[in-house]
């Protein structure tokens, strides 16, 4: 893919939303079962994060691998949204509450997200580096986090699937170019590529500054910055 200016990737409309594959039948509740790990009352940082992207994108694989560290190889539709918790403890020791929802990307669906996505302290928009389509709608969640949260969250772009590198579609530097000033980083669910290192980054954001109107800022520290830096450029 020849790399463009991130200002004229395609932008849908919020009102409509267009997805290229029909979801399920819809049935039983729309937010799912609690799969916790664990309830740590202890734990000295809350955080809920909300992952959004178009289906097919693999959005539940980089779940899947980073609670259960599993990889499953069929596609299942995820339906209405989902919810992990996950206790992790960063390098300082610090024990840090991931409440992590795994939302549907088909349009039927996207109706309840707002809900999901209002006080989310943490954003992870995610596309399938294979699929540059999923890659132009990052625009499109972009903006919708922008209108829906009433935080100013933590945002990172996040591209799977980043082992297939015959069908690659989307380069890093295109991401690199794309994101400007929000972090980014790609992963593999099927090979477990960079996806503790995700949400390790989102775990450090245990320090926040909540102001006078509720808003959460979220601050990536030295230690994130060079994590991102190997993960990207592999540099040391």
């Amino acid at each position: 893919m020849t790399d463009r200016n991130p200002a004229i990737l395609p932008i849908r409309s919020l009102a409509s939303p267009q997805t290229s594959a029909s979801p399920p039948p819809l049935s039983g509740f729309l937010i799912n079962r609690d799969r916790s790990e664990m309830k740590d009352k202890s734990t000295s940082a809350r955080m809920k994060v909300a992952i959004l992207g178009e289906a097919n994108v693999g959005k539940t694989a980089l779940l899947n691998r980073f609670v259960f560290d599993r990889y499953e190889h069929d596609y299942k539709f995820t339906v209405g949204a989902d919810f992990y918790d996950k206790t992790v403890e960063t390098k300082t020791g610090e024990k840090v509450h991931l409440q992590i929802w795994d939302t549907a990307g088909h349009e039927r669906f996207h109706s309840i997200l707002p809900a999901i996505v209002k006080d989310a302290n943490v954003t992870i928009l995610v596309y399938d580096v294979t699929d540059e389509s999923s890659f132009h709608h990052i625009a499109y969640w972009k903006m919708f986090v922008q209108i829906q949260c009433r935080n100013n969250p933590f945002l990172m772009i996040v591209g799977t699937k980043a082992d297939d590198v015959k069908r690659r579609k989307v380069s890093l530097q295109t991401l690199r170019i794309y994101a400007g000033g929000d972090s980014y980083i790609e992963t593999s669910a099927k090979t477990g590529m960079n996806v503790d290192t995700l949400f390790q980054i989102v775990a450090s954001k245990s320090v926040v500054d909540c102001d006078s109107r509720g808003r959460v800022t979220l601050r990536l520290t030295s230690d994130d910055h060079s994590k991102l830096k190997k993960a990207f450029c592999g540099c040391s």
